[in-house]
């Protein structure tokens, strides 16, 4: 063997990257163990512990380098959805919302039956809405011009009444690219609020959608309406520092009152508070007494604070924020009025919107935390103080005067800078603001927090302003995106959503460890009992260092473990098998050919090489096709997949070879088989030519059933292929689903299909109502007719909303009917691909297309057949057998293993027509299928 020293420093360093990424995840689980002790049963107080050390140093990796416990997290392998419980949803910006604003609500008879015609197409089709749009507009009047609809205010500068309509499509889909980009940092934003452990938001392929997973959340309708809701851009006039800090004094001594009295602060969402004008107490003392503890300066009075925890008793405000001063003392100017800890906003807000406290403060002043983290580490925000100048409390301007905002630069070239510019109403306003706002800043607030707080240097008129003092062109870049945000309504709408409740996710971590643990078990049972202690024990080892670097090597790419993903691996373990199998039996039979056995394991692994490849390759083929067609566990499957295999093929080819290197070196004996299978399949004479006829008519026969059964019976199509919502209910008792089907009939209008899911306690139930309304609420509103025709039929008793949606309603889906329709295309385009894939690879590997047509005919006959079984007996059977896409990357796998095999014979086929070339195809076709019989 050549390389060795290579093949093993790199084994060993590999190990290395694995021990090293590995060890995050169980540094995480030691913590979160602790929190468990700590907390005794209170999941407050697990969660305070564990915010508590988020930024805390907790892992000293060799000494080499320090890790926070937030840093950790981002680290360790993460878990999908399905195994830790959470929120799954797939938004789509609303485009024809974006196009109507576009056109300034146009009520143009062309051009509102464009969109009505856009959007019925679209539920059959893969183009993105602007596309659709021109088509539809093009049908109904080839002569209307796009421009007389799109030349607005906003646009005069870009579509005048010349313009084409491809160019107005241009400007079109350049404007919605933008909007749908805007939309998804808002959406990103958004997010980071909920305070879940490893979020995750992307963009899809398909244009517009917006993939977003929420472990651990539990109210599903908050997340549903903060998601949906059109983003709110406003411009505040701001406090200084100055003329807040007295006020923040008399409320601390008010808090320290109550405190002291036992009056204990109610928890708020938000801290959006206006209160009758109050005048403060003489705070003089108390400030310069403050200011001096806060600088580090010793106080006359020796009986000031003398250590923390006095200064909470004393300070309870100002021990949770931090006034905005310098190391002397001073305050310092602009609208900051002070800076908390991440974890400690909440507890700011619930001390400032106290009825008490808030009643300190002038009428017309609140307050908003900023969006993005002052300090490098990400953990302190700014809180600053608002000026409400109207007598309704709302912004004195929107986001809807925004008509363009640009990074830019300014005239030196090397500060970034934001151009804006406003419409004529904004203009005006605009102008007002910047007069009597010389000196101070402006707040301009997203969603309730402060995305920037320029400070005005001069009166400005005409609408065109630029935003200075920014640190980089990526804050430029977000504040323009920001300020563009405002510019046109972009609503979310969720076209498809999955819920997986904790309960269910615990037992999917037992159910998916279990299966695996069994099948790994018996993987490693039967190479032992196959090929002795020996070699059996070799690729037992290499087996168990394949499980260590494929999980290793996930975590280190970040990759999402799922439950199919378990199946992945459990998959990736059979195939590293077979490729031991391959080498062991070659090996075999260059020792019954009377080779020594050191020239036997050489010769041996040097034949299996190009069937274990190929094998491989196709596999991996389907793999990759999986992973660019699927979605959410699916593609954690593919990439399982994808993974198991290049550490299959290292493991099982050299790992094994090196063990074997090192017993010949030590002159230990090696056996390939045990006694008991030494004389399996060995030399076997089927004629499996001559039975073909047989096996034509046993294929043709099922393959007609199949076809037969597609027409009659079809399938039981999931809601991935059908649309529509699922949810799986665990009741305290067992139940009739008839009767549940009444119950439930009464709230749908129709009776849903439920069936017994698991134990008689537990159903799935499958509907269609209102499945293709688009409206913010609709979710929420079917979740709670579930409920109420559950509570109602007497299912659940003394159970309340709350309690239904955390323990009884286990999981639940919806899939919307665009994208039902896509799943369908996408599932028929990715076999497609991956039959034509492997066609043409064994094409090309073996030098004749009738090698290739012949792979993709049987892999078309396995597939169908495979379907037939689910559309003959769905229904029959006491278990699903419901097509979803979970089935279909089962199909891809089935093509994977099925080419796998057909390659092994092709490859000893080709072997026998170059050894023996004038001998008839027949016989080498027999002796190929024969002497592969012990690998399959």
């Amino acid at each position: 063997m050549q390389n060795k020293g290579v093949i093993f420093t790199f084994a060993i360093l590999l190990a290395a990257v694995c021990v090293y990424q590995l060890s995050f995840t169980w540094k995480s689980k030691q913590i979160e163990k602790r929190a468990i002790e700590y907390a005794q049963g209170n999941p407050d107080k697990e969660s305070h512990y564990l915010d508590s050390v988020s930024t805390e140093v907790v892992y000293n990796f060799l000494g080499l380098k320090k890790f926070t416990y937030k840093d950790v997290k981002e680290y360790e392998i993460n878990l999908g959805l399905d195994l830790k419980g959470g929120m799954n949803v797939t938004l789509e910006i609303s485009v024809i919302d974006l196009i109507r604003a576009m056109s300034d609500y146009n009520t143009d008879s062309t051009f509102n039956a464009a969109l009505a015609k856009a959007t019925q197409l679209q539920l059959n089709s893969q183009k993105d809405f602007v596309t659709l749009f021109g088509q539809a507009f093009q049908e109904i009047d080839p002569n209307a011009k796009m421009a007389s609809v799109f030349n607005t205010m906003d646009l005069r500068d870009r579509i005048n009444f010349n313009s084409t309509n491809a160019e107005v499509l241009d400007v079109i889909r350049e404007e919605t690219d933008a909007a749908i980009d805007n939309s998804f940092n808002i959406l990103r934003t958004r997010i980071d609020r909920f305070g879940v452990a490893q979020p995750n938001i992307q963009q899809l392929q398909t244009k517009g959608r917006i993939l977003v997973e929420l472990p651990g959340v539990k109210d599903q309708a908050r997340v549903r309406n903060l998601l949906q809701g059109t983003a709110s851009l406003e411009f505040w006039e701001t406090y200084e520092n100055q003329e807040v800090y007295q006020y923040l004094l008399a409320a601390n001594q008010k808090i320290k009152d109550m405190q002291g009295n036992t009056v204990v602060p109610t928890a708020t969402d938000s801290l959006n508070t206006a209160a009758s004008e109050v005048a403060p107490a003489d705070t003089s003392k108390t400030e310069s007494s403050l200011l001096e503890e806060l600088s580090g300066t010793t106080s006359t009075d020796t009986s000031g604070v003398d250590n923390m925890a006095d200064f909470k008793k004393d300070y309870p405000l100002f021990a949770l924020l931090n006034p905005s001063t310098d190391q002397s003392g001073q305050l310092y100017p602009g609208p900051v009025v002070g800076m908390a800890h991440f974890k400690d906003t909440i507890q700011v807000n619930q001390y400032l919107h106290q009825p008490q406290v808030r009643n300190i403060f002038p009428q017309n002043m609140i307050f908003r935390w900023t969006a993005k983290p002052a300090s490098e580490n990400g953990n302190y925000y700014r809180l600053i103080a608002l000026k409400v100048t109207s007598r309704d409390g709302r912004a004195p301007l929107d986001g809807d005067v925004i008509t363009d905002a640009t990074q830019d630069f300014d005239q030196l070239g090397s500060n970034p800078e934001v151009a804006m510019s406003m419409n004529s109403e904004g203009a005006k306003t605009w102008q007002r603001m910047t007069k009597e706002n010389i000196g101070k800043s402006i707040a301009i607030v997203l969603d309730d927090y402060v995305r920037s707080f320029p400070t005005v240097q001069n009166e400005i008129s005409g609408g065109r302003s630029s935003i200075t003092g920014l640190e980089s062109i990526e804050e430029a870049k977000d504040l323009a995106n920001v300020l563009k945000s405002g510019k046109m309504p972009a609503p979310a709408r969720i076209v498809e959503e999955q819920v997986v409740g904790p309960s269910l996710g615990k037992e999917s971590i037992r159910s998916g460890m279990f299966s695996f643990v069994v099948a790994f078990v018996m993987v490693l049972a039967y190479m032992l009992f196959f090929y002795s202690k020996k070699a059996g024990l070799s690729a037992n080892i290499a087996l168990l260092a394949n499980l260590f670097f494929l999980i290793g090597v996930l975590a280190s790419l970040g990759a999402v473990l799922t439950l199919p993903g378990i199946a992945g691996i459990v998959l990736t373990m059979g195939m590293a098998v077979d490729a031991n199998v391959i080498i062991y039996e070659r090996i075999q039979e260059e020792i019954r050919a009377g080779k020594g056995i050191s020239l036997a394991i050489s010769d041996g692994y040097k034949n299996a090489y190009s069937a274990i490849i190929d094998g491989q390759v196709t596999t991996l083929m389907t793999g990759i096709v999986l992973y660019i067609f699927g979605s959410g566990p699916i593609k954690g499957f593919a990439t399982t997949l994808m993974v198991g295999i290049v550490t299959s093929l290292f493991t099982a080819i050299f790992i094994t070879r090196l063990i074997f290197e090192w017993q010949l070196k030590k002159n230990k004996k090696i056996t390939f088989t045990a006694k008991i299978t030494e004389n399996w399949l060995v030399n076997p004479k089927i004629k499996f030519l001559d039975k073909r006829r047989i096996a034509y008519i046993i294929s043709g026969t099922l393959i007609t059933l199949s076809l037969l059964s597609f027409v009659v019976r079809g399938f039981n199509l999931g809601i991935d292929f059908q649309g529509g919502r699922t949810y799986t209910v665990k009741f305290d008792q067992d139940v009739k689903v008839g009767d549940v089907q009444k119950a439930l009939a009464v709230e749908f209008g129709v009776a849903p299909e439920v069936k017994t899911f698991g134990s008689d306690n537990q159903v799935r139930i499958t509907t269609k109502y209102k499945i293709e309304e688009l409206s913010e609420s609709v979710d929420n509103e079917v979740d709670q007719a579930l409920f109420k025709g559950l509570v109602n039929g007497g299912f659940l008793a003394n159970v309340d909303y709350k309690n239904f949606s955390e323990n009884y309603r286990t999981s639940s889906q919806k899939v919307g009917p665009t994208i039902s329709d896509d799943i369908q295309k996408d599932a028929i385009i990715a076999i497609t691909i991956a039959l034509l894939a492997i066609f043409l690879y064994i094409m090309v590997r073996f030098s004749d297309w009738r090698y290739g047509l012949g792979g993709v005919l049987s892999l078309a006959h396995d597939t169908i057949i495979t379907l037939g079984v689910f559309s003959l007996f769905h229904g029959w059977l006491p278990f699903s057998l419901e097509i979803d896409q979970a089935f279909i990357a089962a199909i891809l796998t089935v093509i994977g293993y099925s080419i796998n095999d057909t390659v092994i014979v092709y490859d000893r086929i080709r072997e026998y027509l170059h050894i023996h070339p004038k001998r008839n195809l027949k016989i080498n076709m027999d002796e190929a299928m024969n002497h592969t019989c012990a690998v399959h």
